[in-house]
């Protein structure tokens, strides 16, 4: 910190602007270079038993500087929260997984976790219970251990894990694939785009002759038909 001092002055002493312009311009420059240097974190975590301790960490996060993403969109009826969660997870460079019971069985936080090793993200496992389970794709033996020792002790492991670049968890090779939500096409499948492409206009007519008919008016014959 002194030698940042130093050299602020230094400069500031051979600039021929004005000093409180110089003073201006050098605290926006060294501003501007710290907020690229701390990354930005997005806290996984299940809203069924860990909400409390997600809030707790953020806000202290926050207080050291660390620019945090948070979901607090579930608890809104009707909020699109499925794609903020998406954006959240991609601009983070670090995702802090907080694994409890809850976690677990959650669907939402385990492809949370899925997305943000797709996405090359840094992971950070932490464990806020003691007999929590571990989703396998997390599986290492690393963890940091909320519910151990003092609080202030761990949230220093975790400030000092998050500035480290080596801690992360890598996706294993059988997950980087994405699931096929849709049956695979039969071995001797041969493609046929005409059929394909005339059985869709076939359905396009017939949902435009049922809501024609719906309407009570009569289906013009193929010489009446101008554009429908």
């Amino acid at each position: 910190m002194l030698c940042v001092l130093l050299s602020i002055l230094v400069s500031l002493a051979s600039s021929g602007k004005s000093f409180s312009a110089r003073v201006r311009t050098r605290v926006f420059s060294v501003s501007a270079q710290l907020k690229k240097t701390v990354p930005s974190l997005f806290i996984s975590y299940a809203h069924s038993d860990a909400g409390l301790v997600a809030g707790r960490l953020a806000a202290d996060l926050r207080a050291r500087g660390f620019d945090v993403w948070l979901d607090l969109e579930r608890a809104k009826p009707g909020a699109s929260w499925t794609r903020s969660i998406e954006t959240g997870i991609d601009g983070a460079d670090v995702v802090l997984a907080l694994l409890s019971k809850g976690a677990f069985n959650s669907d939402i936080c385990r492809a949370e976790q899925l997305r943000a090793l797709r996405k090359k993200k840094r992971v950070v496992p932490v464990l806020t219970e003691k007999d929590a389970d571990v989703p396998v794709h997390l599986e290492t033996g690393q963890y940091l251990r909320l519910y151990e020792g003092a609080y202030q002790a761990q949230l220093a492991q975790i400030c000092a894990a998050i500035e480290d670049t080596s801690v992360t968890v890598l996706l294993q090779q059988r997950y980087e694939r994405r699931y096929r939500t849709y049956p695979p096409l039969p071995q001797h499948y041969v493609p046929r785009l005409q059929l394909l492409e005339s059985v869709r206009r076939e359905i396009i007519q017939a949902r435009r002759v049922s809501r024609w008919c719906a309407m009570g008016q009569h289906w013009p014959k193929p010489d009446e038909r101008t554009s429908l």
